[in-house]
C-alpha cells in the first residue's frame, strides 16, 4: 500500500502535470489495477483471515476461523464498493461509454481510506 501511495501516485502527478491526461490515464491503469489486485489480497488475508485463498484447494481454519467472527455490513460494503469501482478500471468498457480513470487525489482518498480501515480492522479484538 505504502508503495503505492507514495510511489506510484506520485509519479502519476507527475506524469499528469508535465506529460498531460492521455499518458496519465495510461500509467494510472496499472496502477488501478495493482491496487484492485491489493484489495483483493486484503480481504483474502485480512478480512478473510487466510481461511480460503483463491489459488489454494483447502480450507484452513486452525486458529483462524474466530477472526471471521470480527467483520461488519460496514466492511462488506466498503470492500464491495472499492472492488466494483476499480473493476472498471480493469475490465475493458464499452465504446459507448468509456470510464474516465480517477485523478490523484480520488485514488489518494480511496488508498488512505482503506489503509485505515486496514488498521482498525488490526486493532479489533
Amino acid at each position: 500500500m505504502n508503495s503505492l501511495l507514495n510511489d506510484r501516485l506520485s509519479k502519476a502527478k507527475k506524469i499528469l502535470n508535465e506529460e498531460g491526461r492521455e499518458e496519465y490515464d495510461v500509467y494510472v491503469k496499472g496502477l488501478c489495477s495493482d491496487f484492485r489486485s491489493l484489495l483483493e489480497r486484503i480481504i483474502e488475508y485480512d478480512l478473510m483471515s487466510d481461511v480460503v485463498h483463491r489459488f489454494r484447494r483447502a480450507v484452513n481454519t486452525m486458529g483462524k476461523i474466530h477472526r471471521l467472527a470480527l467483520i461488519k455490513q460496514e466492511d462488506c460494503r466498503l470492500f464491495d464498493e472499492f472492488m466494483t469501482k476499480y473493476s472498471r478500471y480493469e475490465h475493458s468498457q464499452s465504446m459507448e461509454s468509456p470510464v474516465d480513470m480517477p485523478d490523484p487525489d480520488e485514488i489518494k482518498a480511496d488508498m488512505e481510506k482503506i489503509k485505515s480501515w486496514l488498521e482498525e480492522f488490526k486493532s479489533r479484538s
